[in-house]
């Protein structure tokens, strides 16, 4: 978290490797500042202890990747072996993001290599008779990557007025979701041709 401020002496802030789940801490900590009208000493420490806050342990993430891409494979009709297999397929997706986000790796590039791992994997699954629903075993799976918090945002900010922030989180989601369905149909059209 950088604090700068301009030559009207206006105070902003740069964010840099903010996660989404910190947005509403740093802006309560904004909006308390500005309360108490003591712009000029923004407090850095509260900031920084945002910043080191611990995330969730990769076995918790692990365990919600499983529950998300089982429930969802059967939501969409999927049997049960495809549920466990698109549990699988989520834990290893886990696992992968994890390592990626350890190398700094791109955001866009992580959900290519995401919807192409899980695409690849289905494939293989159905090919080799261990699931039998190849589309609902990749759409499960996909759904722990996909966006919705952030459109949900992203609505409720330019509902609210703020077109600049929520703009900027509608784009951010639409990406996500064209990475995910390059990598997800790369594979798809050069395997099924």
């Amino acid at each position: 978290m950088k604090i700068c401020e301009d030559i009207q002496n206006n105070i902003f802030s740069y964010i840099e490797n903010k996660h989404k789940f910190k947005d509403r801490s740093i802006e309560k900590i904004f909006i308390d500042t500005y309360k108490a009208k003591i712009l000029n000493k923004v407090p850095e420490n509260k900031l920084n202890s945002i910043d080191n806050e611990k995330e969730y342990d990769i076995k918790i993430k692990m365990l919600g990747y499983l529950i998300t891409s089982s429930a969802f494979t059967l939501l969409f009709g999927g049997s049960f072996k495809d549920s466990l297999f698109s549990g699988f397929i989520g834990i290893i997706l886990c696992i992968l993001e994890y390592f990626l986000n350890i190398l700094k790796t791109n955001n866009f590039f992580i959900n290519i290599i995401s919807g192409f791992l899980v695409s690849l994997l289905a494939f293989i699954a159905v090919k080799f008779n261990i699931a039998p629903n190849m589309n609902e075993i990749i759409i499960g799976s996909l759904m722990p990557l996909v966006p919705g918090l952030s459109i949900t945002n992203s609505l409720r900010d330019i509902i609210d007025g703020n077109l600049v922030a929520g703009s900027a989180k509608f784009i951010e989601a639409f990406f996500i979701a064209v990475g995910i369905a390059i990598g997800s149909a790369g594979v798809l059209s050069i395997l099924i041709n």
